[in-house]
């Protein structure tokens, strides 16, 4: 009887999942901000940005309206979503198998840093990562919107510059300033008035000259005209210049 050679598949299967999780970092990397993507390279990501960065994009949020957040915590809010924007990071909603919503960070470099054997660390909610998502989009949208009105935003902020404040307001050189000029308001009537402090009603002039008749209508008179167009010859003749001294 012949033996039944089974040829190794464990070597094909490693070899699927890196280069699955190569291409999952290199999308990442390919719309990272320059002030981040300068520093790094496809090693460096994987074994010392993408573990802590995992647990950092993942802090403890109310489950409430962001109306009722302290200051502190919009802080955190915009800190992490301005992270995530320089990570090229976000969630996007997902269907499971089992026919569940849920929400996946795009790209899926969880999949990297957590393996299935080990325990899993917390997980945000699903109204936090929508809320996430949401405060992603809107960002985006206002920077797009700020770089198309020729502001600089906060565009260039990278992970050394994502502490700081809304940048300062440059002063512009006098011989670079320029005039506009001043909208005119327009001066709002105020009423009438007589010594009782009654306000006193004043017929406006277009109403007059409504109920006045229409002197200038030449049919309003007696006397009226009608043109005729054309011309005859019968009152025409010859006038010398000599018969008109």
């Amino acid at each position: 009887m012949t033996p039944k050679i089974m040829y190794p598949q464990k070597s094909y299967e490693f070899q699927m999942k890196h280069m699955k999780s190569s291409n999952l970092v290199i999308s990442m990397m390919a719309d990272m901000m320059p002030s981040v993507r300068k520093f790094l390279n496809e090693p460096v990501t994987v074994m010392e940005v993408l573990p802590p960065l995992m647990g950092i994009i993942q802090p403890t949020l109310r489950p409430v309206n962001t109306q009722l957040y302290s200051a502190r915590e919009k802080e955190n809010l915009a800190q992490l979503v301005r992270i995530m924007i320089a990570y090229n990071m976000t969630y996007h909603q997902e269907k499971s198998l089992e026919g569940q919503y849920n929400y996946v960070i795009d790209p899926n470099v969880d999949e990297i840093v957590r393996f299935p054997e080990m325990k899993q660390h917390r997980q945000l909610t699903y109204g936090a990562k929508q809320l996430i998502a949401r405060e992603i989009e809107l960002e985006k949208l206002r920077r797009s919107e700020a770089f198309r009105m020729g502001g600089n935003s906060s565009c260039n902020t990278g992970s050394g510059e994502l502490d700081k404040g809304p940048k300062p307001l440059v002063a512009i050189p006098n011989h670079k300033q320029r005039l506009h000029a001043k909208p005119v308001q327009p001066v709002p009537e105020k009423p009438v008035k007589d010594f009782f402090g009654r306000v006193v009603r004043i017929k406006s002039p277009e109403k007059k000259q409504k109920k006045e008749p229409e002197k200038n209508n030449v049919l309003a008179t007696d006397i009226w005209f009608h043109f005729k167009e054309g011309f005859s010859n019968a009152v025409r003749r010859n006038v010398r210049v000599k018969d008109l001294q």
